[in-house]
């Protein structure tokens, strides 16, 4: 029984893994397959209550994406007609920096920086151009995968958010947690980064540990105090205050549009510790809500808006609209169905079997089983918020560290998946040999990430059992 209501989840992960069809087809027969099955009664029976309440909360948590996602390509194809990313390329190269300084700070600031404000792999659009003035060509290309993979963007921001509504834990909870238990990675990625460059020795090791340490700190301290939208913000721009200690540092002025992005999350989280924002505009479904005003995508859109303003000439309306259809609709779709097919699952009763097998399990097992799941699906959807979508309903009950070590290995996973290594490629213009090198190096990647994210995740679930336990 428990293989009939997984089935879904296995025509996703068969589809993407077998048949090497893109997400969005397999999110779409997965939400068919899942509609089916319910419509058939194998699990709960079908519900016209039960199924209005599975499409409003569908379409409340797409709501919730979409805003936040639609914005943020929206500002990424405007930027790319701005000088702003050459900015960055032409700064970094003026600083002088010594070569293990200049790739921390776009390791451990720069990179994760920019994927904290836009996602969507819009960092590679600045580090891939700045990698490949100073490194070999192959080496560029491997620190740019592992870059990418240090700081999701979803991790402790949309995907936490996400993934904490879905399963009912605190986003701040699930958000510190992950980081947390994403530290080993971030400070293994850093180093690693510097092996390939080819500079990493003892003395810089303990550098690579403590720049580690302080963005995995300040992750942690963000998500915990102020709130899991800024976290990355202000866990990279720790790592780049501490690079230029001593040194007289000049922001090139066409880079305004991500300093004002800062801002404006910045002062959205102000007021809205001030001020109940939820009065002027709440969306409520069955189970869920979507405070707009509380969302980051409204940062960004206002963003958006003014680098639009700024330089609208070189816009039109039908060619901002094209651009954004053809990158934005397939994303979309694929969340909506994935989302669909989550809902039809946790309302539909599917995931009853499959909590009574983890019941049934010792709970020793969770850990490493969970790890394994998120990582599966984050490289399968090719993001974070797919990963948690598809793996964090099946859940036994709501648990921080078991929601926070599926968060952490489906976007550590998400980012060395085909679809970014899509993306490196061709912004590098690399060969079909090339990029299959790329995709081997980052199944490698994504492996020890996973080992590393198990070990961790067990030791704190682990403490987790042992105080409840004791309690």
């Amino acid at each position: 029984m428990i293989l009939l209501h997984s089935l879904p989840i296995i025509v996703v992960l068969i589809l993407i893994a077998v048949f090497k069809k893109p997400p969005v087809s397999a999110a779409l027969f997965g939400a068919l397959s899942a509609l089916v099955l319910w419509g058939l009664n194998v699990a709960d029976p079908f519900s016209v209550q039960v199924a209005h309440s599975v499409l409003s909360d569908t379409a409340i948590l797409f709501l919730t994406v979409a805003f936040i996602m639609a914005t943020g390509l929206t500002l990424v194809i405007l930027l790319d007609k701005t000088p702003t990313n050459h900015a960055f390329n032409e700064w970094i190269n003026t600083l002088n920096l010594p070569e293990y300084r200049k790739l921390l700070l776009i390791v451990l600031g720069i990179a994760p920086l920019l994927e904290s404000m836009t996602g969507f792999g819009v960092s590679l659009i600045a580090s891939l151009p700045i990698l490949l003035s100073f490194l070999p060509r192959q080496t560029a290309l491997k620190i740019a995968i592992t870059t990418l993979a240090i700081m999701p963007l979803g991790m402790v921001g949309l995907a936490s958010i996400i993934g904490s509504s879905l399963v009912d834990i605190p986003t701040a909870a699930l958000a510190s947690m992950s980081a947390l238990i994403s530290s080993p990675v971030l400070i293994f990625l850093t180093g690693l980064a510097l092996y390939y460059a080819g500079l990493l020795n003892l003395k810089l090791l303990c550098s690579v540990i403590g720049f580690g340490t302080l963005f995995a700190t300040v992750l942690y301290v963000t998500c915990v105090w102020i709130g899991v939208e800024v976290a990355g913000i202000f866990a990279s721009l720790s790592v780049i205050l501490t690079c230029f200690i001593g040194r007289k540092v000049h922001i090139p002025k066409q880079t305004w549009a991500y300093g004002l992005l800062f801002i404006a999350i910045l002062l959205l989280k102000v007021i809205g510790f001030f001020f109940d924002l939820s009065v002027i505009i709440k969306i409520e479904g069955a189970n869920t809500q979507f405070e707009p005003m509380k969302s980051p995508g409204l940062a960004i859109l206002l963003v958006a808006f003014f680098v639009w303003w700024a330089n609208r000439s070189q816009y039109t309306f039908h060619q901002l609209y094209t651009e954004w259809l053809k990158r934005a609709s397939r994303p979309l779709i694929t969340i909506f169905c994935f989302l669909l097919m989550s809902q039809i699952m946790v309302q539909g009763g599917f995931l009853a079997s499959f909590r009574q097998l983890l019941n049934d399990l010792p709970t020793h097992f969770y850990a490493p089983l969970f790890t394994l799941l998120g990582t599966i699906g984050g490289y399968l959807t090719g993001s974070t918020l797919g990963g948690n979508i598809l793996i964090m309903p099946s859940l036994p009950s709501p648990d921080a560290t078991l929601g926070a070590i599926i968060n952490s290995s489906a976007g550590h996973a998400a980012l060395g998946s085909l679809p970014m290594i899509a993306l490196i490629a061709s912004l590098a213009k690399a060969t079909k040999e090339e990029e299959q090198n790329l995709a081997r190096f980052a199944l490698m990647i994504i492996a020890m990430n996973t080992v590393l994210v198990a070990i961790m995740g067990t030791f704190i679930y682990s403490l987790d059992d042992s105080v409840i336990t004791s309690g």
